[in-house]
């Protein structure tokens, strides 16, 4: 069974000369009754370090209770492979530059990573008249949960300048 931390926990009888490596992560069974019960909990998923962002509120990340209040905040620390959770809201144009998975569509007080619904709580990234109200700049980002509007495109101009008003993948 897999937990919501990506930890594995194994359980059952096992026999007498039972040999356990956990470095390789290999169990050898050398004959015998199945006498021995054995019980394991191991890390076979990777536990990224989560950042927290509410509109609403203005701390550190570090939980629903004291999140960052801008996404722009949240990647500023972040890491490759870090979880950014937001909150319902409106946040301002972003430029994604980091290969992390940023999900919306929070209330703000979930346990668990699947407890959203981006339907009902929208989490809206807003150009607000700026060029691009996303730019990503990342060949591993995953976004989802997240509406894209506000951005304004010009038919002047060269390169990005003159596409993507919502959305510009710029991979350099």
């Amino acid at each position: 069974h897999i937990t919501n931390n990506g930890e594995l926990v194994m359980g059952g009888w096992f026999r007498a000369a039972t040999d356990f490596d956990a470095s390789a992560g290999t169990i050898t069974l050398n004959g015998g009754n199945f006498n021995s019960i054995f019980l394991a909990k191991y890390s076979v998923l990777p536990v990224t370090h989560r950042i927290y962002v509410d509109d609403n509120k203005n701390g550190n990340g570090t939980s629903w209770n004291n999140p960052f209040s801008t996404i722009t905040s949240a990647f500023s620390v972040a890491e490759a492979g870090d979880t950014i959770l937001v909150a319902e809201g409106t946040y301002g144009a972003l430029t994604a530059n980091k290969n992390v998975k940023l999900w919306g569509g929070y209330v703000g007080n979930e346990t668990d990573l699947m407890m959203r619904d981006a339907q009902a709580n929208q989490t809206i990234i807003d150009g607000n008249g700026a060029l691009h109200a996303l730019t990503i700049s990342s060949p591993n980002l995953v976004i989802d949960g997240f509406v894209i509007t506000g951005g304004k495109q010009t038919a002047s101009g060269t390169g990005n300048n003159v596409s993507g008003a919502g959305v510009i993948y710029s991979i350099t």
